[in-house]
């Protein structure tokens, strides 16, 4: 006789234990107590310590984050004048350099020939005349 198989629960667990899940209590709060009103009120001279101490670092600690934001705008402000200048520089740079290539230009002997011949106050300049071959005077013998 072929013994039939048993197919198991599909919620069917092992180790975990399979019976009916009964409600737990809900939790009850606990009872609120209530001091004696001096007990919470009593401040010592410690205390006043401890607090003027927390308090003063706090305010130390503030300052010095207020301290640094003031150093960093005006590491900031410093940094964007200095672009400024250096752009201001490098046009001045450029310009001077203009401003000498245009003198030199103006001060070439060709350009002062070329200009006193469009004025037509003189005439042309020689800068160097050709110099005439002296010829000797030898006896022709």
């Amino acid at each position: 006789m072929a013994r039939k198989r048993e197919v198991m629960h599909y919620s069917y667990r092992p180790g975990v234990q399979n019976g009916r899940i009964t409600r737990r209590p809900r939790p009850v709060a606990p009872a609120i107590r209530s001091y004696p009103v001096n007990r919470l009120v009593q401040v010592t001279d410690h205390h006043l310590r401890l607090l003027l101490l927390l308090i003063g670092s706090g305010v130390l600690i503030a300052m010095g984050f207020l301290f640094s934001l003031h150093q960093h705008f005006t590491a900031s402000a410093i940094g964007q004048a200095e672009v400024e200048l250096r752009a201001q520089q490098d046009q001045l740079r450029s310009e001077r350099l203009y401003l000498e290539l245009v003198r030199d230009q103006m001060l070439s002997l060709k350009e002062l020939e070329r200009q006193a011949r469009q004025s037509r106050a003189i005439g042309p300049v020689e800068l160097d005349p050709p110099l005439a071959p002296e010829r000797s005077k030898r006896k022709a013998r």
